[in-house]
């Protein structure tokens, strides 16, 4: 797959697709959720749990595909907020996680540098291949887009084993710092630069960059995914 283009892999979960829209869902499938507030909390631990699962299984050498990891977070974040599942809600609420929409710029951004000769656009994700390809699908997200998925080395982001695996599907050990990680979510970009990519931090928040675990942040910092179309490489 290598070629002369400098790559864009984008993660899915928290920067092309918006976790946090899970909120509607589950203020319509859980009958004890009485208010937007509650459906958002939940949301929230159902994201952290989710991603501390996948960091406590890297440190225990343990891999259990990510749709498993979903639903074993959503599981421990109800029981922490007193709120019994039953299991059509469960299998409710997990379909609607296969259906996460994305957010407004991603579609057409993704498509405006397909269009471009100077780049090439990857997806890099946690997920599994039956979760991406229903997200994208979803989402309307280009299907065809090639895919590099982490149960491919059975280790999650933010591992080394995930972005050395990234630049070997890509054929590009030799030229990694041509690999831009795009990323919302600051443990990955954390990730990728420690292995040497270059990585652009969506920061849709606009709070700054404030991790402190390395010395390095992200190469470059954007507010959107429209203004990645705009940039040089």
């Amino acid at each position: 797959m290598a070629s002369g283009k400098k790559v864009l892999a984008f993660d899915i979960y928290g920067t092309l697709l918006n976790t946090g829209a899970i909120a509607r869902s589950i203020q319509k499938y859980v009958k004890e959720i009485q208010s937007e507030e509650q459906a958002k909390s939940l949301a929230t631990s159902w994201r952290t749990y989710q991603l501390e699962y996948t960091w406590r299984f890297n440190s225990m050498n343990i891999y259990e595909s990510f749709d498993v990891v979903t639903r074993k977070s959503l599981l421990n974040a109800a029981a922490d907020m007193n709120i019994p599942l039953t299991a059509p809600t469960v299998e409710a609420l997990m379909q609607a996680y296969h259906e996460l929409p994305s957010f407004e710029d991603a579609s057409s951004s993704v498509k405006h540098l397909l269009s471009r000769t100077d780049v090439q656009v990857v997806l890099f994700s946690n997920g599994t291949d039956e979760m991406v390809t229903k997200s994208i699908m979803a989402a309307s997200l280009p299907i065809t887009l090639p895919r590099y998925l982490v149960n491919s080395v059975k280790k999650y982001k933010p591992s080394p084993e995930v972005y050395e695996g990234l630049v070997q599907f890509l054929g590009m050990q030799d030229r990694k710092t041509d690999v831009w990680l795009v990323s919302g979510n600051p443990f990955d970009i954390a990730g990728a630069r420690s292995y040497g990519m270059n990585t652009i931090w969506v920061d849709r928040a606009h709070n700054g960059w404030h991790d402190r675990l390395l010395d390095v942040g992200p190469t470059k910092v954007v507010s959107g995914l429209e203004e990645i179309t705009k940039l040089e490489f």
